[in-house]
């Protein structure tokens, strides 16, 4: 902190003495309130004033010859407010009052100074000196409800060089010269918001004085005010007492010139704040021991002290830290290692921070030229990795080594230790080189101060390189969804189901679908294996692809396999109630790739969890399905659908309600005549009152039936359970204009509807004709029999060819 002088202000209350010193002469005057005595009556004999005719003393006050008498004797006292010496208005002082020539005067008498007659106490205007009953004000003086500290009568100019906070009730005040004990008292010292209870002169230092104060706010600013002038501020201190003080970094470097910040954490009891508290700094120097640093800093809202500072000469530091208020409260060394450029510094030579397994990745190490011969003996610098720093024998990472030294795993135990050594050239320069699989690593080099033991101790000069990571460099990208809500229904108890080969209403269950790629984003071909490990409640889990039951491997995971768009959908459930599975799905292709095991070098992905319970059935879906067992939602006339009804869990997977229920479909059309089969065998008319069908649920909570309309239009389908918790469905089927006959024969299901198309065939019917009813029917069997699945004949001529071949078999 800056000197702050003390500067003098003058009060009001002044006078001005004058340029005469008072004495004790004066000149006479008369009073002329006085009875004077004329010579014929009265005269003076042996000094007494008698009278002429009984020359006796003459009575009261008379004047005579500018002489004041009383009965005769000349008089000493005050007359009429009229000071008299001997019957002569007289100057001095009578019963402790100044008078001058007879009256109350004002000025310097003998060595003091009156003011209207009594001493005086304020500030003389002419000389600006304080005067306190009349004396020249000296030493420690009390004026206005003030103390300050006064000489010859004026206040002694007095210079704080600083102030300083000790603890929350303790300040030092530093002046430039050295103090005296009978000038300092707590009454001069004023601190706003504290009571200043004591002021002592340190006993080690005659220039500071310790003031004793109430309890400070911890963070407030306070001013010190010394013989009423302002002195520094500073800042109130907790009076929390920290548990521990610990430095951040135990090795820290610096470049001359350039700050380094060393950083002090305390620890306090549980719920006491950790903000403003004193922390102490000392720092030591190798070069020059007697220079030493102290400093005091206060804590953050975090407990954290920092403090910056520079060196301009080649060494190294010792920076400790301790409570202010508690020496004993002390942190460990730490060391700043100085120098015209780092001392130790590591680099990469390998720039990319994954590498594949067993690859390598190369570090250069460059030594301060200055330090090769003391730090490093002119040979070499220890290496280490941070992960193997202080561990117990069983958690040494050993999948990575130093090439270097016969692929030593370097690690350090609090009893046993491994070390990897760097060698470098004369400029300090050397280069090493780390290899591993499935792990990550960072480098430590340090200059070994114990030449016996290759142990790294916290405050040796140290650098840390670049975290490598080991890893498989995967030519592929995997990701993997969940469908669905993760609260899915187990396998039903209700309806005794038995899990079989093949998905079935009642399974339940949640759908997971995986896509693999490459790294351009181009999807997988069909057949490529994946695999699919369960944790959870896997012995009574199931998995299913494309409705087909998969058997896990002996380890328990499970084969699939893409499809043409690279992708994997299967279907996970489980047979208990309150259970759950978390899927992991992983690509063998690890450097162990083949044993069919999830390690952790596979391209893996773990899915999304999944809960089983109870099912919650409250919806149905509706689909309509063509002739070739295609999802549609349009159909051309005359050609049937069948539509499928099915209540669904809360993943939409088929699952019946617990108690079986009917459902009424309700249909509307505007033109088309819609006729329902499969026993139905029922004919619903525009129009008509009766445009529903009742039916009964399945065990598997479905209803099937087929339908299909005389001409194009639009038909709408509410299906309304009599359940009702289950909400009611609804279905829109787009009636296309009647198809061809060709059309019509890739789309029927019976024999009665393809020998119907056939006739309408001009190259079949006249055929037809001319064979027998019963031959007519084995045709028509025959070439809906022969039908390719899915899409049907690709066109009329391979229908007829077919036809023909039965046609002539029975013609």
């Amino acid at each position: 902190m800056g000197k702050f002088r003390l500067k003098f202000v003058k009060p009001v209350a002044s006078f001005a003495i004058g340029a005469a010193i008072l004495t004790g002469s004066f000149a006479v005057t008369e009073d002329t309130n006085t009875a004077f005595a004329k010579s014929a009556t009265v005269t003076i004999t042996k000094g007494k004033l008698v009278s002429v005719n009984t020359g006796k003393a003459v009575k009261g006050y008379k004047s005579f010859k500018g002489v004041l008498y009383k009965d005769g004797k000349k008089f000493t006292g005050l007359y009429k407010k009229t000071y008299y010496k001997a019957g002569i208005k007289g100057t001095g002082l009578y019963k402790n009052v100044y008078y001058n020539a007879g009256k109350k005067g004002n000025g310097l008498f003998g060595k003091k100074l009156y003011q209207n007659g009594k001493e005086f106490t304020g500030i003389e205007s002419a000389s600006g000196k304080l005067y306190v009953k009349g004396t020249v004000a000296n030493g420690v003086v009390l004026y206005q409800g003030t103390k300050k500290l006064y000489k010859n009568g004026f206040v002694v100019s007095t210079t704080v060089n600083a102030v300083k906070v000790i603890n929350n009730t303790t300040i030092e005040v530093t002046f430039e010269n050295a103090q005296k004990v009978s000038e300092i008292t707590a009454g001069r010292f004023v601190i706003e918001g504290l009571i200043v209870t004591n002021a002592a002169i340190k006993a080690t230092d005659d220039k500071v004085v310790v003031l004793t104060t109430s309890a400070q706010q911890a963070g407030r600013k306070y001013t010190v005010a010394l013989d009423g002038v302002k002195q520094p501020e500073f800042v109130g201190v907790s009076a929390v007492m920290p548990t521990k003080v610990s430095l951040k970094n135990a090795s820290l470097q610096g470049i001359l010139g350039a700050q380094v910040t060393v950083e002090a954490q305390v620890d306090v009891e549980n719920g006491q704040s950790k903000s403003y508290i004193p922390v102490t700094f000392t720092i030591g120097n190798a070069a020059d021991t007697s220079k030493k640093t102290t400093v005091e800093v206060l804590t953050d809202e975090n407990g954290v002290a920092k403090y910056s500072y520079i060196q301009h000469v080649f060494t190294q530091d010792s920076v400790y830290a301790y409570s202010s208020v508690n020496s004993g409260v002390k942190s460990s060394e730490t060391k700043v290692y100085w120098g015209d450029s780092e001392r130790l510094r590591i680099t990469d030579v390998t720039k990319e921070s994954t590498v594949a397994n067993n690859s390598k990745k190369v570090y250069k190490v460059n030594v301060n030229p200055v330090d090769v011969s003391s730090d490093t003996k002119g040979k070499y610098v220890n290496v280490t990795f941070a992960e193997n720093l202080n561990v117990t024998s069983d958690k040494i990472n050993r999948k990575a080594q130093i090439v270097e030294s016969n692929k030593t795993t370097p690690y350090q135990t609090a009893t046993t230790q491994a070390g990897a050594k760097v060698y470098v050239n004369a400029k300090g320069e050397g280069t090493f080189t780390i290899t591993g699989a499935s792990t990550s690593v960072t480098p430590i080099v340090f200059a070994n101060g114990n030449d016996s033991l290759e142990r790294l101790d916290a405050a040796e000069l140290q650098a840390k390189g670049s975290t490598v990571k080991f890893d498989i460099k995967h030519s592929m990208i995997l990701n993997v969804e969940a469908l669905g809500t993760e609260n899915a229904s187990n396998v039903s108890t209700v309806k005794n189901v038995v899990v079989g080969n093949t998905y079935a209403a009642n399974f339940g269950g949640r759908q997971y679908v995986a896509t693999i790629t490459d790294l351009a984003g181009n999807k997988a071909p069909a057949k490529i294996p994946v695999k699919v490990a369960l944790k959870g409640d896997a012995e009574t889990a199931y998995i299913f692809q494309d409705n087909k039951l998969i058997t896990p491997d002996r380890y328990g995971n499970y084969t699939l396999v893409t499809d043409k768009k690279g992708t994997v959908a299967f279907t996970v459930i489980n047979r208990k109630v309150d259970s759950y599975i978390i899927p992991t799905v992983f690509i063998d292709n690890a450097s162990n790739a083949g044993t069919g095991q999830l390690d952790d070098g596979d391209l893996q992905q773990t899915a999304p969890l999944t809960y089983f319970n109870e099912a919650i059935v409250s919806i149905a879906s509706m689909k309509f399905v063509n002739a070739n067992g295609e999802d549609v939602t349009s159909i051309s006339a005359e050609m049937p659908v069948t539509l499928n009804y099915q209540t669904v869990d809360q993943n939409g997977l088929p699952y019946a309600p617990k108690v079986g229920s009917t459902v009424t479909f309700e249909f509307k059309s505007t033109f088309a005549t819609v006729i329902l089969s499969n026993g139905i065998n029922k004919v619903i008319t525009p129009g008509s009152a009766d445009n529903s069908q009742l039916l009964t649920m399945g065990n598997n909570g479905s209803i099937t039936f087929t339908l299909k309309s005389n001409l194009a239009d639009v038909v709408n389908i509410e299906a309304i359970s009599s359940d009702s918790l289950i909400v009611p469905a609804t279905a829109t089927l787009n009636v296309l204009d009647l198809a061809t006959a060709f059309e019509r024969a890739n789309s029927v299901t019976d024999i009665d509807g393809m020998l119907a198309a056939l006739y309408e065939m001009d190259s079949l019917n006249v055929k037809l004709s001319r064979l027998s009813v019963t031959n007519r029917t084995a045709v028509a069997k025959f070439v809906l029999e022969k039908r390719p699945a899915g899409a049907g004949y690709a066109n009329q001529s391979d229908l007829e060819k077919e036809f023909n071949v039965k046609y002539n078999e029975v013609k």
